[in-house]
């Protein structure tokens, strides 16, 4: 069911694809997926500005950005051809050079999302983005280990997070980086 939580311009890219099986993405960074202040707050697909000397923090691609949103929509609607199509778009997203690490705030907002399609507790949107993190963890170009308060919050209310990062840290970052990556593997059935 749509509801208010979810964003027009989210709808807008899911008309497109009922009509095209895409959408078309914009370029550049947003603000980053943060937890809501509160219920009634909305998270946006808003196109902000930037002077050209850099990208501020707390930015993420606009790509990754509406692959999520798009993902949370095809949950919420049922659409799992559509929520399939968002997340080829996010492991797409999440295979290039990113304009900003990923924050703890990312995995925060997927745990905050209703655990539609879940498995041992999470869905395909969180396994992956567990998965990018946890794989990368280390390098400072992919995950933002800066705010360690908060990536302590995170692990502390993200149980199964926390348990496959514990598990993960035993290995290095080239151990944890050997074995690839599959689309099929977050995909919805």
């Amino acid at each position: 069911m749509l509801g208010s939580e979810h964003d027009p311009a989210t709808f807008d890219l899911f008309v497109q694809w009922l009509y095209t099986r895409k959408y078309q993405e914009m370029e550049g960074v947003v603000e980053s997926l943060a937890l809501a202040k509160s219920e009634l707050e909305r998270v946006t697909l808003e196109d902000l500005d930037f002077e050209p000397e850099g990208i501020p923090d707390g930015m993420m691609s606009w790509a990754a950005k509406a692959a999520i949103l798009c993902w949370e929509l095809g949950a919420s609607l049922g659409a799992k051809g559509f929520q399939n199509y968002a997340m080829e778009r996010l492991f797409e997203a999440l295979s290039r050079p990113l304009a900003q690490p990923l924050t703890a705030n990312l995995i925060l907002h997927t745990y905050d999302v209703a655990n539609e399609g879940t498995y041992h507790g999470t869905s395909p949107l969180q396994r992956l983005i567990q998965d990018v993190i946890v794989r990368n963890w280390g390098d400072d170009t992919i995950v933002q280990h800066g705010d360690q308060e908060t990536w302590s919050d995170t692990l502390e209310a993200c149980h199964h997070f926390r348990m496959i990062f514990i598990k993960a840290m035993s290995k290095t970052l080239e151990k944890r980086r050997e074995q690839e990556l599959s689309l099929e593997d977050y995909l919805v059935h």
